[in-house]
């Protein structure tokens, strides 16, 4: 038995697919217009920045927490293990509000679910400043994952919508998030060390608010940028196992993918602190360390943005996550430098899959559906971000380290690898897409 929310993002996918595999010759004609407007002095470029900004917040503010919780342990008189539950609160907002956000988005404003979001999660980290106990600070987090859920269904879909090169503004845009994780630990590290723990959440706020008035101020009163619809021909896709293949192993790579994205990111300043204790020791040290890592990694999504557009999906998608799996598996067996080593090579290749899974959600779904797609997209992957936080506390509190989590998650990755497979090719999307007479 599926439930309603399977059904509907079947519906959806179906529905996408159709629409977008007779789409072909529009897109390159939007994209052409697109470049002309760029090149002609459109501020494109300047509401990208915007959007770039966004993610970075998103996912800074995201992960103050896992690095703020190293010094709380110590003020609050709890364990770490205790603590970091608390976190999970937001994580699961930042999933499961990704739906409604996204359906707002299609629905009232793009633009005005942007200010929306820049402002409440600048006052959520404010209000997250003030807490005085794990659990006022769980609800601060709480309040922060509802508005960073607003940020991928809508402002991703705004990337791909406006983007020349699809596979390669969405790679740009990934850095931008990553470097926000970055941002997260070595930030909240060393505000803490120099002011104490409430500022890591006070100043990243306030700024996030002062942006979203002036996002406010720039693009309140335009209207959503409109792709403009030309004829093309219809496309009758009849071959519903296709769908089911696609609709799998696009669930899989989100789900999966999104357990372990944000177990790793998670358990990162924790892993460094236990692991390469022989090289870091003051909490900053352990921010700048995770920093580099992520920094470093998200060059993969440079990388892999541009080959996306080159090559089969399928094929990048089993490379990234393979490649998940095996530094997964060698982990345990690292300790100092080596673990470094080990960590980045693992990272960039977490964060090499991030580019492939907007892609795919892009390639198949059409303009007018694009939110709630990628809300759909992002619910999977989100929501399971609570229990990544459930699943490193509960590890570490049965264990005292993360070499069972390695195992376990080098196992997932393995099973998304292979069921990237089901992916079509694109000659198997040509023989599948039967041209229609246009309506």
């Amino acid at each position: 038995m599926v439930g309603p929310g399977f059904c509907l993002f079947n519906d959806i996918i179906c529905h996408s697919v159709l629409r977008q595999l007779g789409r072909q010759a529009a897109i390159q004609n939007i994209a052409f217009t697109t470049h002309h407007q760029r090149s002609s002095g459109n501020p494109m470029r300047k509401h990208f920045m915007f959007l770039n900004i966004g993610h970075f917040l998103d996912h800074m503010f995201i992960l103050i927490y896992p690095t703020v919780v190293l010094a709380l342990q110590d003020e609050w008189s709890f364990a770490y293990d205790d603590l970091l539950i608390y976190g999970s609160l937001g994580v699961f907002a930042f999933g499961a509000a990704s739906i409604p956000m996204g359906w707002l988005g299609d629905r009232w404003s793009r633009h005005g679910m942007m200010s929306v979001f820049f402002i409440g999660i600048g006052l959520s980290a404010i209000g997250a400043g003030f807490a005085t106990t794990p659990f006022q600070i769980g609800m601060g987090m709480l309040a922060i994952g509802i508005f960073a859920a607003i940020y991928h269904p809508v402002g991703i879909a705004m990337v791909f919508s406006g983007a020349e090169n699809a596979g390669r503004d969405l790679a740009v845009n990934g850095v931008w998030g990553n470097l926000g994780l970055a941002a997260a630990a070595v930030t909240a590290a060393t505000i803490t060390e120099l002011i104490g723990w409430k500022y890591a959440f006070f100043i990243p706020g306030a700024i996030s608010v002062l942006i979203g008035v002036a996002y406010a101020m720039t693009y309140g009163q335009q209207g959503d940028p409109v792709i403009a619809k030309r004829k093309s021909a219809a496309v009758a896709l009849t071959n519903q196992g296709l769908m089911a293949r696609i609709f799998f192993a696009m669930a899989m790579a989100a789900t999966l993918g999104g357990l372990v994205f944000h177990a790793t990111s998670t358990a990162l300043p924790k892993i460094i602190e236990q692991g390469a204790s022989g090289v870091v020791g003051r909490l900053s040290e352990i921010g700048l360390f995770a920093m580099l890592i992520f920094a470093v990694a998200s060059i993969a999504q440079l990388i892999i943005g541009n080959l996306i557009e080159k090559f089969e999906a399928r094929w990048i998608l089993a490379c990234v996550t393979g490649t998940q799996a095996l530094f997964l598996f060698l982990a345990p067996a690292g300790s100092d430098y080596i673990l470094m080593i080990l960590l980045f090579g693992m990272m960039f290749a977490v964060f090499g899959q991030i580019p492939v899974n907007d892609w795919l959600v892009g390639h198949y779904s059409a303009n007018e559906w694009r939110a709630r797609f990628y809300a759909l997209k992002y619910t999977l992957g989100l929501t399971v971000a609570a229990l990544a936080y459930w699943l490193v506390a509960t590890l570490h509190a049965r264990f005292g380290g993360f070499d069972e989590l390695y195992m376990l998650l080098g196992g997932l990755m393995t099973l998304v690898a292979f069921s990237s497979m089901l992916l079509p090719d694109s000659k198997t999307e040509a023989e599948a897409a039967a041209p229609q007479p246009a309506e």
